[in-house]
């Protein structure tokens, strides 16, 4: 079975626990979890760059979940240079990066969904060095806000057109994550 949505995050600043939180609702929602990519659900022993780049070739949505990790700007000048100076951020090993770069250019921008896990982040606030990344403004998102987090999954469903499979509510053991 084909992805259909890939999940991109970044480890830092609780991504991988946000990362978990959308991968449950959607595999709850879908009743199939091998339509999502999460990287450690998914990538098998080996080696896992050919993994994330065939899921990304074949996934239709693209989540990109912001939080403040992706707004931080390391504290080395030679980072951006580094990262950005090369078309193939891959290169790099700047995975988050490459998947945004991705997506952008092959899923195309009406597939990339970011879920705002900062409620305030515009992505034309970013630096110069990561003007690539200012048309995902142009992108509907999804805004996580702790104080409705009891919607949160009802919200992911209803923007992704996706009924749900089961009859239960879905009970989020990761909500004190965000409160």
């Amino acid at each position: 079975m084909a992805i259909e949505y890939f999940i991109s995050y970044r480890r830092k600043s609780g991504g991988e626990v946000q990362a978990r939180l959308i991968y449950d609702i959607l595999c709850k929602k879908l009743g199939n979890e091998e339509k999502v990519f999460y990287d450690k659900e998914n990538i098998v022993e080996g080696t896992f760059a050919p993994q994330i780049v065939n899921a990304l070739s074949e996934a239709k949505h693209f989540i990109l979940l912001v939080n403040e990790a992706f707004v931080r700007i390391p504290s080395k000048p030679s980072f951006f240079q580094r990262l950005f100076n090369s078309k193939n951020t891959k290169k790099n090993n700047d995975w988050y990066y490459y998947e945004i770069t991705y997506a952008i250019e092959h899923i195309g921008i009406d597939h990339i969904t970011p879920v705002l896990f900062d409620k305030d982040f515009k992505f034309k606030n970013l630096p110069k060095e990561l003007e690539q990344f200012y048309c995902l403004d142009e992108c509907q998102n999804i805004k996580y806000l702790s104080e409705y987090a009891e919607y949160f999954d009802k919200k992911v469903g209803e923007h992704f057109n996706i009924r749900d499979t089961s009859d239960k509510q879905y009970d989020s053991k990761y909500t004190q994550c965000y409160e």
